[in-house]
């Protein structure tokens, strides 16, 4: 029998690089034999939990085929939600009104490690633009508003990832309901919920906020709801 969890809160980003609340260029990576920091698309979820389940009745395979439904914005009123963030990983700099963030962990010990040693590692720091990391940041902000409303709103299992992407070059909020059928177009799982009650239920907007030390930023994060059908091999 597949399992499902009511909704999954996924980080998937669509062609952004970096770490979760911080933007750094696309495929950059520090030198010296760094080891990056898990990025946000190494959050994507996988293709099975994206539809909701943890497993599919014995079904295994790789996604061969994916058909998405173009966006639409979510058809309920805006919220708002908001976000004080204190992470040791994470210092604003005052001088360069910018934030230091661990960007990857390097080993300090390669050629005890080679010997038997346990590894050893210490923080690879980059800075980006505080309104650059602060953008980012409401968008997930904005993201974990909505997973939540959806939550709150509906009865039944949505089949549904909610996360970060760019919708016409800025950042927004992603809503996407997932059905999976196998490799003879079986039905391996779908949501009980109609598409169109997931966009009933689904803020068009949220206006964020988060907080660094004594710095502040808000913005209007759009959402967009999508429906996709993968296929396995």
């Amino acid at each position: 029998m597949t399992r499902r969890r009511p909704l999954l809160r996924g980080l998937a980003l669509a062609g952004l690089g970096g770490l979760t609340g911080c933007v750094s260029e696309p495929g950059s990576r520090p030198d010296d034999g760094a080891t990056a920091a898990p990025t946000a698309t190494e959050s994507t979820p996988d293709p099975t939990e994206a539809a909701g389940g943890d497993d599919t009745d014995g079904e295994t395979g790789t996604a061969d085929g994916r058909d998405t439904s173009d966006p639409v914005r979510g058809g309920a009123e805006p919220i708002t939600a908001d976000r004080t963030v204190a992470d040791d990983e994470l210092e604003y700099l005052e001088d360069e009104h910018a934030v230091k963030y661990v960007a990857a962990w390097r080993h300090t010990n390669r050629t005890e490690i080679e010997q038997g040693e346990p590894p050893e590692r210490e923080p690879v720091y980059e800075t980006t633009p505080f309104e650059d990391w602060a953008t980012t940041e409401c968008a997930s902000v904005g993201a974990d508003a909505v997973a939540q409303r959806i939550e709150e709103r509906i009865d039944g299992d949505p089949a549904a990832s909610v996360g970060i992407t760019r919708e016409n070059g800025e950042m927004a909020v992603s809503v996407q309901q997932t059905t999976v059928r196998d490799r003879d177009g079986e039905v391996v799982s779908e949501p009980s919920v109609p598409f169109e009650r997931i966009v009933e239920v689904t803020p068009r907007a949220v206006e964020a906020t988060v907080r660094l030390a004594d710095q502040e930023h808000t913005a209007t994060v759009s959402v967009w709801v999508s429906e996709t059908t993968m296929r396995y091999a």
